[in-house]
């Protein structure tokens, strides 16, 4: 199994998957955590999502969950979509928190993948931005990371929410909007067909020709220039 394989199965963050998107996608979840007021709708959309996938996973939560007819817990959070009225119940926000800050603990000794550490040299040949860069790393995550991306893919449900949570997965929202043109489709990213859009989700992906590219052992500019 070559190392793109491993990294795309279905070992997780959640699961007891090791590797360095791991680390990533737990970090980025952590700073939107901790950079999102409870009383936001996207607070609220982030712990529908963690409910509907991993509650098994977090200890505790959801706090005093409805009891059913049959005496049996059913969800607190309910799909719909964002309002201004949801909100996050505090103490399941900061059961989130500490959830993340262990995976983020548990992964601090992985290492940087070839994929991963071939961003730089992608970055350094094509002469992009530290701003782009960091774009592509958070895409890598969303990619490989799947607690990332069942988590934050429902969050963003409009074009001017990419660049606000992809500024607070970087602890770097005053260049909230930066970001947004950054990942449109009318960004460099996008013109030089590094990453990707599709119809069915707000958030791009690297292109399936980048990540061919980028698993490359010792990717050379050379390799770069030919592909």
């Amino acid at each position: 199994m070559t190392e793109y394989e491993q990294e795309n199965s279905a070992s997780t963050i959640l699961d007891g998957g090791s590797n360095y998107a791991d680390l990533l996608g737990a970090q980025y979840l952590l700073n939107f955590l901790e950079s999102t007021p409870h009383t936001s709708p996207s607070a609220y959309q982030f712990c529908y999502q963690l409910e509907e996938h991993y509650d098994d996973e977090v200890e505790g939560f959801p706090v005093n969950p409805p009891i059913g007819k049959e005496g049996k817990p059913e969800s607190k959070y309910r799909f719909s979509k964002a309002k201004a009225s949801q909100k996050a119940d505090p103490t399941d926000w900061d059961l989130a928190k500490d959830f993340f800050r262990k995976k983020v603990e548990e992964n601090k000794d992985e290492q940087p993948t070839t994929l991963f550490k071939n961003i730089e040299i992608l970055v350094e040949h094509l002469g992009l931005s530290e701003e782009e860069k960091r774009i592509l790393e958070v895409l890598y995550a969303f990619e490989y990371s799947m607690a990332a991306h069942a988590i934050i893919g429902h969050i963003i449900d409009n074009d001017d929410k990419i660049g606000a949570t992809f500024s607070r997965f970087l602890n770097d929202e005053k260049k909230h909007i930066l970001y947004g043109k950054l990942c449109s489709k009318n960004g460099r990213l996008s013109k030089y067909d590094i990453i990707t859009h599709t119809p069915d989700s707000r958030i791009p992906s690297l292109s399936s020709e980048i990540e061919n590219l980028l698993s490359t052992p010792g990717l050379t500019k050379e390799e770069i220039k030919k592909a």
